[in-house]
């Protein structure tokens, strides 16, 4: 290749690069939650090849999406208005001057309320009002009949009067208009859509009007919603992303709740008899709170890591031991057998961006007196427990060969109480190794003659064997970071309209294409274990050339496609179909994603990428929320060379060779092959995700 052909053939990737198509890279380093009035900090995690010019001077540029900018690799920004904005960086290099930037990229922050549910708006501007749970109401430009004060706050489920068989699933949210009316309908989001059992279905409450007092009587309960009395069913087109979504036409309280499929009928009769028919895995990384979040949803079936995992941040399960024995002491404080009933339940959960973990741990003590001696010979004795919580590493070859999770909590328990314990769960290991991979083994020492139990003494054992932790460090999203379930699947859900209609187009074309979500396996909080997952996932890529390469490929494809967007460029905006068709600044959307190791240039099995030109700010909306999603979910690059260098290659590769040099690119079609005799290295950990739409 001469030096020409080189840099034309560089130019040509560049060129790609800037009309980057659905995922641009997710190098913007900031926090996805934040709170209005509070500092936001920004920075910026980019490769040398992207950030420097040719005197090594970028030009960093931010746009905060709420019409303010800043310049310089680091920013600090305070929003005043709840709502979720587009954070767009720009670096300039003047190498490029013939382009308007060198590099962008772009991530989402969702702001909310400060401590108050409180916002003053006004009738011909509208305005979101957010809670920090992620409730919220979204009030459209001139829907309220005048300027208000508006509130919305969390209920008891105690205050209401609820129907038969409509059993509550959370709080209340009190929406309070401040006196105005409706002219149109608000959009209100609900949070942390709990998962039901076969047979059951989401159903929406409400009340009117909102109070001051608590609700008494079922006469205060307004009908208009439905057939059903005061709940009405939801279709599961609105429960997206551990959230549901739907438009209200009068202020009130709203809540959530579960009754029976066949009660509602319609098109919900039938999903009393489809065993398939569930819910998304919730997003949330809150501890499991109510009873049957311990359980299994289906009762037939024993707790295995189907049953235990909610998402890939909560697991849950419990274990009840009854009529064990154990040593009793007499008035004479002489030796006697006693029995007892022990329930425990344990609660893993917290934030995918910490090395640790928070356990809440819940027993319950019930002495057995029908089979242990009388009272009068054998006072009723507490019993002491010491839970002492340790980690071992999967069979995974890749794994270190120890995890430090040791942790040890001592309880006190009287007869028929209940007692709660929350506590952290920090993780040590040989970090040489980036990735470890370890289950749970809980032990219950226990004792009721007055000692203090101990590692020799009697036990119950819970070995949580079925649930499988995976921590990194610096594997997803810079020098961040983390830890999630991986056995419960990873599956994204966009709300982007063009978006998802392309991935559906493109699914509908070609089946053979990955990442297609169908649903989930019965009696299951988790997506089902490989064996039950109904296509081939996408795996995510890391490394940069591989990326670009992606890129550059999927721009050849749009440049053959018959019809090219007119100059300037603009493309036709669908997302209100209710309106009259606009036309906005459009993009090159591609699918597979090219930050995906299916993407357009690298070896694949199902034919070329599908490409087509979409709105602007429906592609780089989606790209933001495919970034939070890798980055929250910790997906792993199989095949990432920062980690692989530590690896020993096969015998066939040469000293200092990168999984990504195994790859040479074909000119004339810009796919990139597979150099001859080198297979590159085996993955070590296989991470896949999949599209909901």
């Amino acid at each position: 290749m001469t030096s020409r052909t080189l840099w034309r053939w560089l130019l040509a990737l560049a060129a790609a690069f800037l009309l980057s198509a659905c995922d641009p890279a997710a190098d913007i380093i900031a926090p996805t939650d934040a709170t209005v009035g509070l500092p936001v900090e920004f920075s910026n995690q980019l490769l040398p090849e992207y950030a420097a010019g040719p005197d090594n001077h970028p030009r960093y540029e931010w746009d905060f999406g709420d019409g303010t900018q800043a310049t310089g690799p680091q920013a600090s920004h305070t929003y005043q208005q709840a709502g979720e904005y587009i954070v767009v960086l720009r670096i300039r290099d003047d190498v490029l001057d013939q382009w308007e930037f060198a590099y962008e990229t772009i991530t989402t922050i969702t702001v909310h309320a400060n401590g108050t549910s409180t916002t003053a708006v006004k009738a011909d501007a509208g305005a979101i009002v957010a809670l920090p749970n992620g409730a919220s109401i979204d009030i459209p430009a001139n829907a309220l009949s005048g300027d208000a004060t508006v509130s919305i706050q969390a209920d008891s489920p105690n205050n209401y009067s609820l129907p038969a068989g409509f059993t509550p699933l959370g709080e209340a949210l009190v929406v309070d208009l401040g006196g105005a009316s409706l002219t149109q309908p608000m959009d209100v989001s609900l949070p942390a859509v709990p998962d039901l059992p076969p047979g059951k279905v989401l159903a929406l409450f409400t009340a009117t009007p909102p109070r001051a007092a608590p609700m008494t009587s079922a006469t205060s309960a307004t009908a208009a919603i439905g057939t059903s009395g005061n709940w009405v069913g939801i279709p599961t087109q609105a429960i997206k992303g551990g959230t549901v979504n739907i438009s209200v036409t009068h202020p009130g309280a709203l809540m959530l709740g579960a009754v029976d499929a066949a009660s509602v009928g319609g098109q919900f009769a039938a999903l009393a008899s489809n065993p398939k028919w569930s819910q998304l895995p919730g997003t949330t990384e809150a501890a499991c709170s109510r009873d049957s979040d311990f359980r299994p949803l289906n009762p037939n079936e024993s707790p295995s890591y189907l049953t235990q995992l909610h998402s890939r941040h909560v697991a849950c399960s419990q274990r009840e031991e009854n009529e064990r024995s154990t040593l009793v002491l007499d008035t004479n404080r002489l030796p006697k057998t006693g029995y007892f009933d022990l329930k425990h339940q344990w609660s893993i959960h917290g934030a995918s961006n910490r090395l640790s973990k928070r356990m809440s741990l819940q027993l319950r003590y019930d002495y057995v007196k029908t089979l242990s001696p009388p009272a009068e010979e054998v006072p009723v004795p507490a019993l002491k427990v010491r839970a002492v919580l340790k980690c071992t590493p999967t069979s995974n070859i890749n794994n270190p060969l120890a995890v430090n999770c040791n942790t040890t909590q001592d309880f006190t328990l009287s007869d028929g109480v209940q007692s709660t314990k929350e506590f952290s769960i920090p993780f040590s290991w040989d970090t040489s190794k980036k990735i470890a991979e370890f289950r749970f083994e809980l032990k219950l020492y226990f004792s009721a003659d007055g000692t203090t139990p101990t590692d020799e003494g009697r036990v119950i054992i819970d070995n949580l064997e079925q649930v499988t932790l995976r921590c990194d460090v610096g594997q997803v999203w810079g020098q961040e970071s983390g830890c999630v379930f991986p056995q419960a699947s990873a599956v994204l859900v966009l709300n982007n309209p063009q978006s998802e209609a392309h991935i559906r187009e493109a699914i509908a074309a070609n089946p053979a294409l990955p990442g297609q979500y169908t649903g989930l396996r019965a009696g299951s909080r988790a997506i089902a274990e490989r064996s039950f997952e109904p296509s081939t996932g996408l795996q995510r890529l890391r490394v940069t050339s591989l990326i670009k390469a992606n890129r550059a490929k999927a721009q050849k494809l749009c440049s053959a496609l018959p019809s090219q967007p007119p100059k300037p460029s603009t493309c036709p905006d669908f997302s209100d179909p209710d309106t009259v068709e606009a036309l906005t600044p459009c993009d090159c959307d591609e699918y597979p994603f090219a930050s995906s190791r299916e993407g357009a240039a690298l070896p694949r099995t199902y034919g070329e990428a599908s490409v087509k030109y979409i709105s602007r700010a429906d592609n780089r909306s989606a790209g933001a929320k495919l970034g939070a999603f890798l980055r929250k979910e910790r997906l792993i690059d199989p095949f990432d060379h920062r980690r692989m260098v530590t690896r020993v290659p096969p015998p066939n590769v040469p000293d200092g060779f990168l999984p990504d040099q195994a790859y040479e690119p074909d000119q004339s079609t810009l796919n990139l092959n597979l150099k001859p005799n080198l297979k590159g290295y085996d993955s070590d950990f296989n991470d896949q995700y999949w599209i909901a739409y």
